[in-house]
């Protein structure tokens, strides 16, 4: 394949983004495409405005559990 088409998946706190890109091949750079998908997750259905996350140092202890 000479130039093949990626897709980033960007998945942040409050929204996710999806963009294609390209890499260019004379300076093997990333090159995004003009369109995109963001889509924030107050839109959802399933969003619950009273979630609370756990404090970021119980997570960090929580996920050395495995």
């Amino acid at each position: 394949m000479n130039n093949p088409l990626l897709l980033g998946l960007d998945g942040g706190a409050t929204k996710i983004l999806a963009q294609t890109s390209t890499i260019d091949p004379r300076s093997s750079l990333i090159i995004p495409k003009e369109e995109y998908h963001e889509s924030n997750y107050r839109d959802s259905l399933g969003f619950d405005s009273g979630f609370i996350p756990i404090d970021l140092a119980q997570q960090k202890k929580r996920s050395q559990r495995k």
